[in-house]
């Protein structure tokens, strides 16, 4: 990815900071895995006929949620499970058997679920990670949202006024929304409908169509208010990190909301599974801007051990105990609202500079100084 946007949609990935030997975050000391339990899942698909309604709504993101504080209130340590759904079908616990095995070097702290069987390691331990390494990440990826360095929008159609609405047939399309204003004199008004946010070429078939997103939800449904996204998708998100933008591709991914008000899409859910190789190669860059120490390789390979350990899951979603896990759980959350269907495409942004090959490029605070 070129840009530099906190969030950046593809066909439907961020970052982590780290240490050289950082260690796991501690967990709890559950022994024994629960047999039965409520699981958090997507609403199932309703026996309901099509929806009637064919025009379209476009939401946009206003405040994304990482994993380290709640919707409402301070950061904590624990907020992480509430994030996400369950995606194995399983409530895991650091004492489970019956998952796959840590890879080298990993620790059965990855195994962990949060509640009703959520899983989000990405939460539990590589944000956590990251906020060692750089406290004010989650705050700076909100600070850009609402200066309008990026959004995420979110166009669906077939929906209803009816906050109980219950139908199928829906359909929609994401687009990852670029720099709102280059020049920085005006911040974006999301309580303006008529708001028409620039949309990044990235996932566009069509260069010049914002319609033309590949990232599509061609059986979506609605079920007693709360908007899924259907199958599961291939989603990407690009956060910026210390100056550097970071791609997550987010596989099996489902997206829900719930469309409590004609124009609120609210409780916004994003869970899946980040190929834990593919993570560790995007994140690279990232990592030596925040600390130049990490273009050593040496440094740079503790870390990718680090990184590889919180691997909890499989990349097509199951779980083996016969084989090493090699994808990482996440679960993010979002708050959105109406604005106008984008009709514009943001110019493309240049790629920022490789910090070990660079000079001029001098990580987390040359990025502060905006170098």
């Amino acid at each position: 990815m070129k840009h530099r946007h906190i969030l950046s949609l593809v066909t439907c990935s961020l970052t982590l900071g780290a240490l050289a030997a950082t260690s796991l975050p501690a967990c709890s000391s559950s022994e024994t895995t629960p047999s039965t339990a409520t699981v958090k899942k997507a609403p199932a698909r309703p026996a309901a006929p099509a929806t009637t309604e064919t025009s379209t709504r476009t939401f946009a993101v206003k405040q994304l949620f990482l994993g380290d504080a709640p919707r409402t209130g301070a950061p904590t340590s624990t907020a992480w499970k509430k994030f996400g759904y369950d995606l194995d079908g399983k409530t895991s616990t650091q004492a489970s058997t019956d998952v796959c095995k840590p890879p080298a070097g990993g620790e059965n702290v990855a195994r962990e679920d949060g509640d009703q069987g959520i899983d989000n390691s990405f939460g539990r331990n590589l944000m956590q990670t990251i906020i060692g390494l750089s406290p004010s990440a989650a705050t700076d990826v909100q600070t850009q949202l609402v200066n309008g360095s990026f959004t995420l929008l979110l166009s669906v159609t077939g929906l209803s006024d009816d906050p109980k609405q219950t139908a199928t047939g829906l359909k929609g399309f994401m687009n990852a929304g670029g720099i709102f204003d280059p020049s920085g004199q005006t911040k974006p008004n999301f309580g303006d409908k008529a708001l028409d946010w620039p949309v990044q070429g990235d996932l566009l078939a069509d260069a010049k169509d914002p319609k033309s997103s590949r990232v599509k939800f061609g059986d979506a449904y609605i079920a007693g208010g709360t908007w899924v996204s259907g199958s599961d998708s291939v989603i990407s998100l690009t956060l910026n990190v210390g100056g550097r933008a970071l791609g997550l591709n987010i596989t099996k991914a489902q997206v829900t909301f719930e469309h409590s008000a004609p124009n609120v899409a609210s409780g916004g859910v994003i869970a899946g599974i980040l190929n834990t190789n593919e993570l560790i190669a995007a994140l690279a860059p990232s990592l030596a801007r925040l600390d130049p120490k990490l273009c050593s390789a040496d440094k740079a390979s503790a870390i990718t051990d680090t990184i590889r350990g919180y691997s909890d899951i499989l990349t097509d979603g199951t779980q083996d105990p016969s084989k090493d896990c090699n994808g990482i759980s996440i679960g993010l959350g979002f708050e959105a609202v109406e604005v106008a269907n984008p009709t514009k495409v943001a110019p493309t942004e240049p790629a920022p500079p490789d910090p070990c090959t660079d000079p001029g490029d001098a990580g987390a605070k040359d990025a502060a100084q905006g170098g």
